[in-house]
C-alpha cells in the first residue's frame, strides 16, 4: 500500500474538512458543472448558422451519400479515416439532414469532453481541480483563431483522450496498475480516436509507454510489469478495432480503396509538407510550450508523496510532447490543428490548482486562494473576450474571421443553386468547396469531390503535394468516367482556379482543363448575381445555356491558357 494511501485511512477525515467541503461543497460542484454545460450548448446555438468549413462540408456531404447508398472510398473518396463519416451519418439519422445533425454534433461532442475533463482534473487534485480542468476547456472551445467553435476531427479525439486521461489518472495517482477493465476501455478509445486521425494514438500512448518504463524500473515502488501487460492489453484493443476496420472492407472488396486513401495517399499528403521540426517550434506551438513548462515547474501536487508528483509530472510532459506530435506530423499549419492541445491545456490547469481545496488530513481547513487567483487571471481575460465575440459577431462574421469569406460565399452560391437548376439537371463543382453540395442539396455526379488528388503540376492551389501516377491516374480514369456519362449540365470553379488557367499554361493539357475549355462556356458575372469567387460554366447547347444566357453574344469562352493572361 502507498504510504500516503495508509496515513489517510489511518488518520481518516478530519471534522474541519466534513465541515467545509461535506454537502454545500458537492452541491456547489453540480452546479458549477451544470453551469458549464449550459453556457457551452448556449455558445455553440449562438453560431450554429456558421457556414460550414471545406472538412466539415466534406464530412456531411460524404454522409449524406452513404446513407443514400454510395459507398466510402472506392466512389466517395476522402483521405480520413472512416469513423468521422458514420459519426457525421449517425447524426443525420437522428437530426435529419442541415446545420441541425451538425448542432447536435457540436453540443455532444463539448459536453462529453467538459464532462471527461472533469473528471480527469478530479482524479488528478480534487473537485476543484476538476472544475478547473473544465473551466479551461470550455473557454479554449471558443477559441475564434484556433477555428474551435466546429465539429471537426479534433473535437471527436479530444473526448476520447480526456476519458482515456481519467481512466489512466485514476489508477495513475492511487500509484496502482491500470486495471484490465480499465486497459481494455482506454484501448477502445485510443482506437476509436485513432479511427478519426490515425495519428490520434500519439498522446495517450505517449503516456502509457512512460508510465510502463516508469514502473517496470520501480520508480514509484517495487518493480512491476503489471502496468506494462495491462497497457499491451490497451495496445491490442486498439490494434483489433482497426483489424475489424481493415477486415471490413476487405471482405465487402473495398479493401485496396480504403488501403489508397487512409494510408497510401496520407503519407504522400505528408511529404509535401513543412516539415515535423518546423511545426513543432511553430508560434501556436511554442504557445502551448511554454505554458506547459510554466504549469509543470511552478506548482507541483503538495498531499502527493514526492515519488508519485515526479511521475505525474513526467505523464504530463509525455501527454504534452505526444499531442505536440499529433498536431506537427501532418505538417501542415492549419490552426484547427492545435485543438488538440486542449486536453493538455486542461490537465494543466488542473495541475496548478492541486492543493487550492481545503487539506483532506485537516491540517488547512480554508482555501488556498493563490491558485484560485491564478486560475482566474488566466481564464477571465479570454472568457471575457469570447463572450464578446459571441455577443457582437454574426455568424457570417465568425466565418469570415477565421476564413475570409469564401465559405459564406460557398453557402449564397449553394442556396442559389436550387433555385437554377431545374429537376433532371445535374451538377458538379470543380474543385475544394464541397459546402455547395452540402446547401444546395445536390449529389454530386463523381464521389471525387476535392480534386486535391488530382494535381498533376506544382502549382499553387490546393495546397497538396502531387501524388504519384499510380494513386492519381486511377482517381482521373475514374472521375473521367463520371463526367462523360452524366454530362453535368452546370459546372462552378472557384475564380483562383479559372486565374490558374491563365497563369499556367501547362494546365491545358490536363484533362479536366481540355474537357472543361471544349465542353463548356463561362457565364458572365453579373448573370445570376455571381460572388467574385466562383463562377458558373454551363455545356454547350444544354437548356441551362439558353435560359441563363438569352443572346450567344453573352457568352464567354472558358479562359485558354494559349491565349494568355487577359489585359
Amino acid at each position: 500500500m502507498p504510504p500516503h494511501s495508509a496515513q489517510s485511512q489511518a488518520s481518516g477525515p478530519s471534522p474541519a474538512r466534513a465541515t467545509t467541503t461535506g454537502a454545500p461543497l458537492r452541491g456547489w460542484v453540480v452546479a458549477s458543472l451544470v453551469a458549464m454545460l449550459l453556457l457551452g450548448g448556449v455558445g455553440r446555438w449562438i453560431t450554429r448558422d456558421e457556414p460550414l468549413e471545406l472538412d466539415l462540408s466534406v464530412y456531411a456531404t460524404v454522409a449524406h451519400e452513404m446513407l443514400g447508398g454510395r459507398q466510402l472510398y472506392s466512389d466517395l473518396w476522402d483521405h480520413k479515416p472512416p469513423a468521422v463519416h458514420v459519426t457525421y451519418a449517425v447524426a443525420e439519422v437522428i437530426a435529419g439532414y442541415g446545420m441541425q445533425s451538425v448542432l447536435l454534433l457540436n453540443v455532444t461532442t463539448l459536453w462529453l469532453t467538459l464532462v471527461g475533463c472533469y473528471l480527469a482534473g478530479r482524479a488528478l487534485g480534487g473537485a476543484f481541480s476538476g472544475l478547473a480542468s473544465a473551466a479551461t476547456f470550455l473557454v479554449l472551445s471558443f477559441c475564434l483563431e484556433l477555428q474551435a467553435n466546429q465539429p471537426n476531427t479534433e473535437v471527436f479525439i479530444n473526448a476520447c483522450t480526456v476519458w482515456a486521461m481519467w481512466l489512466v489518472l485514476r489508477d495513475m495517482t492511487a500509484n496502482r496498475p491500470l486495471g484490465w477493465w480499465a486497459a481494455v476501455a482506454v484501448g477502445a478509445l485510443v482506437g476509436l480516436a485513432s479511427l478519426y486521425k490515425t495519428i490520434a494514438v500519439l498522446p495517450i500512448a505517449s503516456v502509457l509507454l512512460f508510465w510502463s518504463v516508469w514502473s517496470g524500473l520501480g520508480r514509484s515502488g517495487r518493480p512491476s510489469s503489471r502496468t506494462f501487460l495491462a497497457c499491451c492489453v490497451a495496445g491490442g484493443v486498439t490494434l483489433l478495432m482497426w483489424v475489424a476496420v481493415g477486415g471490413y472492407f476487405y471482405f465487402v472488396g473495398r479493401w485496396d480503396a480504403f488501403y489508397t486513401c487512409v494510408f497510401s495517399y496520407n503519407k504522400v499528403y505528408a511529404s509535401g509538407s513543412m516539415g515535423v521540426w518546423a511545426m513543432l517550434l511553430g508560434p501556436v506551438n511554442c504557445v502551448f510550450w511554454v505554458a506547459t513548462g510554466l504549469a509543470l515547474y511552478l506548482r507541483e501536487p503538495s498531499e502527493s508523496p514526492t515519488e508519485i508528483r515526479t511521475m505525474l509530472r513526467y505523464a504530463m510532459l509525455t501527454l504534452a510532447v505526444g499531442s505536440a506530435l499529433t498536431v506537427a506530423l501532418p505538417g501542415y499549419p492549419y490552426l484547427h490543428y492545435a485543438q488538440l492541445w486542449f486536453p493538455v491545456s486542461a490537465m494543466l490547469m488542473a495541475w496548478l490548482v492541486t492543493g487550492a481545496e481545503p487539506d483532506s488530513h485537516g491540517a488547512r481547513a480554508t482555501w488556498d486562494l493563490r491558485p484560485v487567483k491564478a486560475l482566474a487571471v488566466v481564464l477571465l481575460p479570454l472568457a471575457v473576450r469570447h463572450a464578446y465575440f459571441l455577443a457582437t459577431l454574426s455568424p457570417e462574421e465568425w466565418s469570415d474571421r477565421k476564413y475570409g469569406n469564401v465559405f459564406v460565399a460557398s453557402r449564397f452560391v449553394g442556396l442559389r443553386l436550387r433555385t437554377i437548376l431545374e429537376p433532371g439537371e445535374r451538377y458538379y463543382h470543380l474543385g475544394t468547396l464541397t459546402g455547395l453540395y452540402y446547401y444546395s442539396g445536390l449529389s454530386p455526379v463523381s464521389g471525387l469531390i476535392i480534386h486535391q488528388p488530382l494535381k498533376t503540376y506544382d502549382y499553387p492551389y490546393p495546397p497538396a503535394p502531387l501524388s504519384p501516377p499510380e494513386i492519381r491516374e486511377p482517381l482521373l480514369e475514374r472521375l473521367m468516367n463520371d463526367l462523360h456519362q452524366a454530362r453535368p449540365d452546370l459546372v462552378t470553379i472557384e475564380s483562383r482556379d479559372l486565374a490558374l488557367l491563365r497563369q499556367y499554361p501547362r494546365l491545358q493539357s490536363h484533362p479536366l482543363m481540355a474537357w472543361l475549355v471544349s465542353d463548356y462556356v463561362l457565364v458572365p458575372e453579373s448573370v445570376e448575381d455571381q460572388t467574385p469567387l466562383i463562377r458558373y460554366l454551363v455545356r454547350k447547347g444544354s437548356n441551362i445555356e439558353r435560359r441563363l444566357l438569352a443572346a450567344p453574344s453573352e457568352a464567354s469562352p472558358v479562359p485558354n491558357p494559349a491565349q494568355g493572361p487577359r489585359p
